[in-house]
């Protein structure tokens, strides 16, 4: 199996849309989003006789912590892949194939000077999966570990778009389509834009949405950097519910191929208990998308329930995200679970340390939420 550098957009896009688990988080787009925040994508195929076998965007990341310490974040990440585009696909090849990139990993370790290397595929282990199966053996034998928290969803809540509109109207909760109705009656809008301004509707309501609900969000500018590079590349769409003139809640959509996600949302505090915003735009999103061939809505993630085979009668209550996979679940789905981020560790003292940073930083933000 050989290994080369693509360099071309439409190269790369068309190869990783020939993964079923194809996401715009592979996608050329993406890498550019990375780049224009500081990192640096790398996008690598690997290829039998020319042959695409697997594709994998890496990202490697230079970031700056905010302590006062002489050291720095420096490592390489690769968000939900590598992707197998083969349908001949064995156990040999997907040992084969981590091999190679786990080696590169390596190497490129020493050029960038990174502490670790981070893979989060997405392939689930529930339901149980052949190639996350052959995976976790593989990565077993070429050393790696799980590192300690998901970067990406790890709980995820899927909606097959295949049926029909009045079977998806059908498989909502029942509150779900009470509130899209009522929106409706009181007289809510639904507006969609593509427009690189619009950005700055769906981040008002946003910082509104952190408050409130008490969670960290970016700078503006990291927001406005993806919606304007995801809109260039034909993959966001905001859509915002309107009363009497006022934005009142808001869904960002990234669609790549036949899958979309929904990546970030919001509502205003003022509007939450009075108009159900969020109900409308997001069914209005997820019929769009399916106008458009979208054959999975990916609503990102849940609170992980305490049965998987019932997912939405065993949410855990107790959870701080109970609200918001309440309000996702009841679109009706199904639920999947991926495993943690396989970490490959380079420097094991920078490697603990940055950990150990990681740790207290998200103990810190848990207190905080308490208070």
């Amino acid at each position: 199996m050989n290994i080369k550098i693509v360099k071309d957009k439409h190269t790369w896009d068309n190869i990783v849309l020939k993964s079923p688990n194809h996401t715009f988080l592979q996608s050329w787009a993406w890498g550019e989003f990375e780049k224009s925040m500081g990192h640096t994508p790398l996008r690598i195929l690997l290829h039998k006789k020319q042959t695409p076998i697997a594709a994998a965007q890496l990202i490697i990341r230079q970031e700056k912590i905010s302590y006062k310490l002489p050291l720095k974040n420096h490592y390489i990440y690769i968000p939900y892949g590598p992707l197998f585009v083969t349908p001949s696909l064995t156990s040999d090849t997907i040992t084969e194939t981590l091999e190679i990139i786990t080696n590169l990993l390596t190497k490129l370790s020493t050029k960038y000077t990174t502490s670790y290397s981070l893979i989060e595929h997405n392939y689930p282990i529930f339901p149980q999966n052949s190639t996350q199966t052959a995976m976790a053996q593989a990565f077993k034998q070429l050393g790696y570990t799980s590192f300690h928290k998901s970067i990406q969803a790890r709980h995820k809540w899927l909606l097959d778009l295949t049926q029909s509109e009045s079977e998806l109207m059908k498989s909502m909760r029942k509150v779900t389509r009470y509130n899209i109705r009522l929106a409706a009656k009181a007289g809510v809008k639904i507006r969609k834009s593509t427009a690189p301004d619009s950005i700055n509707i769906a981040y008002r309501i946003l910082k509104d949405t952190s408050k409130t609900k008490h969670f960290v969000i970016h700078n503006f500018q990291y927001y406005k950097n993806q919606f304007e590079i995801l809109t260039k590349h034909n993959i966001a769409t905001l859509y915002w519910a309107e009363h009497e003139n006022t934005p009142i809640a808001f869904a960002i959509i990234f669609r790549f191929g036949q899958h979309a996600g929904y990546s970030w949302g919001g509502t205003l505090s003022s509007y939450r208990k009075k108009i159900p915003g969020a109900y409308p735009v997001l069914w209005e999103a997820i019929k769009d998308q399916k106008r458009k061939g979208v054959k999975i809505f990916d609503f990102w993630g849940i609170a992980p329930p305490r049965d998987k085979t019932n997912p939405t009668k065993t949410l855990p209550r107790q959870h701080r995200w109970y609200g918001l996979s309440f309000f996702k679940t009841g679109f009706g789905g199904y639920y999947e679970e991926l495993p943690l981020p396989y970490v490959k560790i380079h420097n094991w003292l920078n490697y603990s340390l940055l950990v150990t940073i990681d740790k207290l930083r998200d103990l810190y933000w848990k207190l905080r939420r308490k208070i």
